[in-house]
């Protein structure tokens, strides 16, 4: 049954790559036709994009944890948590190159081996943080859960806002 259960937590990633951008890009038309383009409506969409992600990246990690909560505890909520992470990150990435490659093609490597090195960590520390709040969620504690989901998003909007104010 195991397997089963793994199975699900891989099918998950590709939709939550699909549901995280499709949130992303109304989201980030919405604030850019309420706000117009401005350092306010930056802040805020990176804000907005790193909880949206945070809560997509570990759909499938949550519907484990629902079904078979015996089969989730805070080392492995943290664990799969960290997978789903770096799973969206290639997934991620898999877009990412896509677009890079009909808009500004000789910039592809360069992104890519930035990224490689710096966000596929940031994917997976967060994402494990939000697999640990999964974790207490399914035992009732949905105060941590929101905790350690503030702190995985605050995580990634601080990344996001470096590589903006860079």
């Amino acid at each position: 049954t195991t397997e089963i259960y793994t199975l699900s937590l891989h099918d998950a990633l590709p939709i939550s790559v699909l549901l995280a951008f499709g949130f992303e890009v109304v989201m980030g038309l919405m604030i850019f036709f309420l706000f117009g383009f401005s350092f306010f409506s930056l802040i805020l969409i990176t804000m907005l994009f790193a909880l949206v992600e945070e809560l997509i990246k570990p759909l499938g990690l949550y519907s484990i944890a629902v079904k078979r909560p015996d089969l989730i505890n805070a080392q492995s909520g943290f664990f799969y948590g960290a997978l789903a992470g770096i799973g969206f990150f290639f997934f991620e990435n898999f877009f990412l190159a896509v677009i890079v490659l009909f808009t500004v093609p000789s910039r592809i490597i360069h992104i890519l081996t930035l990224r490689m090195g710096t966000i596929m960590f940031v994917h997976a520390v967060a994402s494990g943080i939000v697999g640990l709040g999964i974790s207490q969620l399914i035992k009732g504690e949905k105060t941590k859960f929101i905790l350690y989901l503030l702190i995985a998003t605050t995580l990634h909007t601080a990344y996001n806002l470096m590589l903006v104010m860079r």
